[in-house]
Protein backbone atom coordinates (compact mmCIF):
# COMPACT_ATOMS: atom_id res chain seq x y z
CA UNK A 1 0.00 0.00 0.00
CA UNK A 2 1.31 3.25 -1.23
CA UNK A 3 1.18 6.09 0.97
CA UNK A 4 -2.28 7.59 2.24
CA UNK A 5 -3.88 10.25 -0.24
CA UNK A 6 -4.76 11.99 2.24
CA UNK A 7 -1.01 13.96 3.42
CA UNK A 8 -3.00 14.55 7.07
CA UNK A 9 -3.79 10.65 7.92
CA UNK A 10 -0.77 9.90 6.51
CA UNK A 11 1.04 12.15 8.62
CA UNK A 12 -1.44 10.93 11.41
CA UNK A 13 -0.95 7.11 10.65
CA UNK A 14 3.39 7.13 11.41
CA UNK A 15 3.09 9.68 13.82
CA UNK A 16 0.90 6.10 15.82
CA UNK A 17 3.46 4.10 13.94
CA UNK A 18 6.25 5.76 15.99
CA UNK A 19 4.63 5.32 19.20
CA UNK A 20 2.77 8.50 19.45
CA UNK A 21 0.00 8.28 21.47
CA UNK A 22 -3.59 8.87 18.82
CA UNK A 23 -3.81 12.66 20.35
CA UNK A 24 -0.02 13.82 19.91
CA UNK A 25 -0.19 11.94 16.69
CA UNK A 26 -3.55 13.65 16.00
CA UNK A 27 -1.66 16.96 16.76
CA UNK A 28 1.40 16.19 14.90
CA UNK A 29 -0.59 15.22 11.85
CA UNK A 30 -1.98 19.17 11.31
CA UNK A 31 -4.95 18.95 13.12
CA UNK A 32 -6.67 21.50 15.81
CA UNK A 33 -5.42 20.70 19.31
CA UNK A 34 -8.97 21.75 20.56
CA UNK A 35 -10.83 18.12 21.35
CA UNK A 36 -7.68 16.16 19.62
CA UNK A 37 -8.71 13.45 22.07
CA UNK A 38 -12.34 12.29 20.92
CA UNK A 39 -11.39 13.98 17.44
CA UNK A 40 -8.52 10.84 16.97
CA UNK A 41 -10.59 8.41 18.02
CA UNK A 42 -13.51 9.49 15.71
CA UNK A 43 -11.19 9.54 13.04
CA UNK A 44 -9.50 5.99 13.35
CA UNK A 45 -12.56 4.59 13.21
CA UNK A 46 -14.38 6.46 10.41
CA UNK A 47 -11.16 6.16 8.27
CA UNK A 48 -9.97 2.29 8.10
CA UNK A 49 -7.22 3.09 5.81
CA UNK A 50 -5.09 4.60 8.57
CA UNK A 51 -4.67 1.89 10.57
CA UNK A 52 -4.49 -0.63 7.62
CA UNK A 53 -1.38 2.03 6.90
CA UNK A 54 -0.20 1.39 10.64
CA UNK A 55 0.18 -1.84 10.11
CA UNK A 56 1.60 -2.25 6.54
CA UNK A 57 4.40 0.21 8.31
CA UNK A 58 4.86 -2.15 11.26
CA UNK A 59 5.09 -5.60 8.70
CA UNK A 60 7.73 -3.43 6.88
CA UNK A 61 9.71 -2.69 9.48
CA UNK A 62 9.39 -6.29 11.04
CA UNK A 63 10.72 -7.46 7.25
CA UNK A 64 13.44 -5.63 7.58
CA UNK A 65 14.51 -6.95 10.91
CA UNK A 66 14.37 -10.09 10.46
CA UNK A 67 17.95 -11.08 9.30
CA UNK A 68 19.43 -14.31 10.27
CA UNK A 69 22.87 -15.18 10.63
CA UNK A 70 22.99 -16.95 7.06
CA UNK A 71 21.10 -13.96 5.73
CA UNK A 72 24.37 -11.70 7.00
CA UNK A 73 27.17 -14.18 5.84
CA UNK A 74 25.71 -15.00 2.40
CA UNK A 75 25.82 -10.99 1.74
CA UNK A 76 29.38 -10.97 3.04
CA UNK A 77 30.16 -13.77 0.48
CA UNK A 78 28.62 -12.03 -2.35
CA UNK A 79 30.93 -8.74 -1.30
CA UNK A 80 33.30 -10.35 -1.07
CA UNK A 81 33.31 -11.94 -3.88
CA UNK A 82 31.85 -9.32 -6.16
CA UNK A 83 35.54 -7.11 -4.88
CA UNK A 84 37.71 -10.24 -5.11
CA UNK A 85 37.25 -10.32 -8.91
CA UNK A 86 38.56 -6.85 -8.86
CA UNK A 87 42.67 -6.28 -8.82
CA UNK A 88 41.90 -2.61 -7.61
CA UNK A 89 43.71 -2.16 -3.94
CA UNK A 90 40.52 -0.81 -2.45
CA UNK A 91 38.41 -3.57 -3.56
CA UNK A 92 40.94 -5.43 -2.46
CA UNK A 93 40.56 -3.96 0.93
CA UNK A 94 36.95 -4.39 0.67
CA UNK A 95 36.69 -8.38 0.31
CA UNK A 96 39.59 -8.99 2.98
CA UNK A 97 37.05 -6.59 5.27
CA UNK A 98 33.96 -8.51 4.28
CA UNK A 99 36.10 -12.10 4.81
CA UNK A 100 36.78 -10.98 8.18
CA UNK A 101 33.53 -9.74 9.29
CA UNK A 102 32.30 -13.49 8.04
CA UNK A 103 34.45 -15.06 10.23
CA UNK A 104 34.08 -13.11 12.91
CA UNK A 105 29.99 -13.85 12.96
CA UNK A 106 31.22 -17.83 12.15
CA UNK A 107 33.19 -17.20 15.48
CA UNK A 108 36.39 -18.19 14.21
CA UNK A 109 37.71 -14.98 15.50
CA UNK A 110 37.21 -13.41 18.58
CA UNK A 111 37.67 -9.42 19.36
CA UNK A 112 39.57 -9.14 22.60
CA UNK A 113 38.15 -6.33 24.57
CA UNK A 114 38.93 -4.68 27.96
CA UNK A 115 36.77 -5.69 30.93
CA UNK A 116 36.85 -3.59 34.36
CA UNK A 117 38.78 -6.89 35.42
CA UNK A 118 41.30 -5.74 32.71
CA UNK A 119 45.33 -4.93 34.62
CA UNK A 120 47.35 -3.22 32.83
CA UNK A 121 49.35 -5.93 32.45
CA UNK A 122 47.48 -8.05 30.66
CA UNK A 123 47.22 -4.87 28.34
CA UNK A 124 50.81 -4.80 28.18
CA UNK A 125 50.54 -8.60 27.58
CA UNK A 126 48.42 -8.43 24.86
CA UNK A 127 50.49 -5.82 22.73
CA UNK A 128 53.50 -7.82 23.19
CA UNK A 129 51.78 -10.94 21.85
CA UNK A 130 50.06 -8.64 18.78
CA UNK A 131 53.70 -7.71 17.86
CA UNK A 132 54.93 -11.39 17.29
Amino acid sequence: MPALHNNRHELFAQGIFKGLTQEQAYIEAGYSPNGARGASTKILQAEASIMNRVHELQERKANRAVWTKVDVLNKLAALHDQFAANEDPASGSVARASLMDYAKLEGMIIDKSITADTTIDDLLKSIATTKD
